[in-house]
């Protein structure tokens, strides 16, 4: 069942002391569940934009979270399927325009049989890891070990 208002409750400190409580309402969307767009909220509390929720927030269609003046934060295209974090055309999977920290010490590259993808200068800097265990760089005109940036890499 979806409840057609959402009851927001704020505070307001009008002087000391004297603490006020508004009620905001809104009314929901003439629409019924799971067609359309609009804004849903079930009984048990889910919520949904564009979508009767299955979840605790669903969201049809992208979204972004960020503020009123920033143009980056998190961006989920659903065209792409694509993730970005401080940028807001994410180009792959995952897009990170920053420092990327890890507080356990570390991230995990998976093995590969044969190289990942085609080295060239579109993909400068990325890192794979060869069957054998021998990390690998892209220097933008081929794979080399990263041990003295040279040796060519063998999958």
């Amino acid at each position: 069942m979806i409840n057609k208002y959402l009851l927001i409750s704020a505070g307001i400190i009008v002087s000391a002391g004297i603490f006020v409580s508004v009620v905001l309402g809104f009314t929901g969307p003439s629409v019924s569940p799971g067609t359309g767009s609009g804004f849903f909220v079930t009984s048990g509390g889910n919520t949904g934009l564009g979508i009767t929720p299955l979840y605790t927030f669903d969201v049809s269609g992208g979204f972004r979270v960020g503020n009123a003046t920033s143009t980056a934060g998190l961006v989920f295209d659903p065209g792409t399927g694509n993730v970005g974090i401080g940028t807001v055309s994410p180009a792959s999977k995952l897009m990170i325009n920053g420092i990327i920290e890890s507080t356990l010490g570390g991230f995990k590259l998976v093995a590969n049989a044969s190289a990942p993808f085609t080295c060239n200068a579109s993909n400068a800097g990325s890192l794979s890891l060869t069957s054998g265990y021998t990390t690998c760089a892209c220097n933008g005109t081929g794979w080399v070990k990263t041990s003295d940036g040279i040796t060519a890499c063998v999958w």
